[in-house]
Formats: C-alpha cells, structure tokens, sequence
C-alpha cells in the first residue's frame, strides 16, 4: 500500500458444513446455494454472498473463501482505506520525532503537583524547562530570558494567564519575545474559554489532564513551528 492508504482485512469465521472445492467459484453467484438440498434444509436463496460481493467491491475492495467439508468456512474481506494526510503527517511526527532536544518551554502553573508532572514529562522528551507560579513570575522571567513555547495556566493567584498573555503580546513590555507560541492549559474545556484564550492571544489549548502525544504534537507544532 501507499504511505498515505492502509489495507484492513477481516476475517469471519463458521463451524457449518463447508463448501466443497469446486463450488467455491460459484457461491458469490446470484441466488446460488452449493446443492438444492442446503436450500431445502437451512433455507435462504444464496443472495447475501453475491451482495456482500458488490458491496465489498464498491469500496475497491476484494472477498475470498477458504473452506473444508464437514469442518467450516472462513471468509475473508480485505478494504483499503485512505488515511488524511494532516493526520498522518502529524503521526509520523509522534512515531519518529523521539525526542524534544532544544526545546526550550516556560511552564506557568501554580499547582505544585501539576509542575512536578509537567516536568517530568517534558524532561522525558529531553526538552529545557522551568517553571514559575503565576504570571506575574512569567513576565518577570520573560524580560529575561526567551524561549521557544509557553504552557499557560488560565487561572492563577496574583496574575492570570489570560492578563499575562496580553503583557507578553503588548510590544510596548519589557518581554523579550512577544510573539512566543502560548499554549493554553485548563481543566475547563468549555468553547467560552477556549475562545476568550484564543481572543487573548495564545495560540492553542490542551484541557487537563491532557494526553501525552496530545501534548507532544502541540508542543512540535508550535514550538518547532512546523508548516
């Protein structure tokens, strides 16, 4: 197959009686049975096989029998499938970018055990972390010090995330980077704040707790910015 089709086969599987070898060829035919006696006693003219057939040819696909008498049948189905090609590039970064090197991230979270996770996590990846409190601590660190993505907190004692987002995006601050890719993160999923976040100006949301390859993804797309 091509990179961008895969190829799933099924298997369907009876205990019947089995077809004898040289009616195979024939049992895709309209309204055939093997003999006149099946008809008689299992009833059913035949048809289905015949518009399994076309329907499995629709879709571009094939249908075959392996079959023994007195033992059983196994039909077998193969359909190929297209995969979309925005997917599947991002899987192809998943499955063969191993790793974050370089990857310098700014975690602003006030929860302690959410930073511990975040940490490891983003080491794991062998990615360049730090971490602050609040946004009041990510300004301050940002007139500093610049870095390839932010993972932002939306709700934070002393400064929120979406009053920092607004202070790094203002040129007229003392942020080194304005235009650094700001990734929202929050366990409130609702459309509202995912739209008041994008208003804002970050670039992307994730909810908590979040997937890591979910996570992995957005951090290549934008902290590598990706086409």
């Amino acid at each position: 197959m091509e990179d961008n089709a895969v190829q799933l086969a099924f298997k369907i599987s009876d205990t019947g009686i089995g077809i004898a070898p040289s009616k195979i060829e024939s049992i895709f035919e309209s309204f055939t049975q093997e003999s006149n006696v099946i008809t008689r006693k299992y009833g059913g003219t035949g048809l289905g096989l015949t518009i399994s057939k076309r329907l499995v040819g629709l879709h571009h696909g094939k249908i075959r029998v392996e079959s023994e008498l007195g033992v059983g049948s196994k039909f077998i189905i193969d359909l190929p499938f297209g995969i979309s090609r925005k997917l599947y590039k991002f899987k192809k970064i998943v499955s063969s970018l191993k790793d974050l090197t370089d990857l310098k991230i700014l975690v602003v979270e006030d929860n302690n055990m959410n930073q511990i996770v975040a940490k490891q996590i983003l080491h794991k990846w062998n990615a360049y972390v730090d971490t602050v409190n609040n946004g009041v601590e990510a300004i301050e660190i940002l007139s500093q010090k610049s870095y390839d993505v932010i993972l932002m907190d939306l709700q934070m004692p002393l400064m929120d995330g979406y009053e920092a987002t607004k202070i790094i995006r203002d040129k007229n601050s003392k942020v080194l980077n304005h235009q650094v890719p700001i990734i929202a993160l929050t366990a409130d999923a609702f459309p509202e704040i995912k739209r008041k976040a994008l208003e804002c100006g970050m670039n992307d949301f994730i909810s908590k707790p979040f997937k890591q390859d979910d996570l992995f993804v957005k951090l290549t797309k934008h902290g590598y910015q990706l086409e």
